[in-house]
């Protein structure tokens, strides 16, 4: 089992490194990805899989 396996923020950081390990982009190589970055792309993820998973619930159909 991975260390941070069930952990969005550190599964987030674990992604992004690994796009810029692949990345041929050069601009990875000096940019360090701080805190807040990870913070407000996992804020953002985790409300699209919110509304994803609204969507498709038995509640929001209701709501129509």
């Amino acid at each position: 089992m991975k260390a941070h396996t069930g952990i969005h923020g550190n599964e987030l950081a674990d992604k992004v490194a690994k796009e810029a390990a692949h990345s041929t982009a050069t601009h990875y190589g000096c940019t360090r990805i701080t805190e807040s970055y990870l913070s407000h792309r996992a804020a953002e993820e985790a409300k699209q899989k919110w509304q994803a998973e609204w969507t498709a619930s038995n509640k929001a159909a209701a709501k129509k």
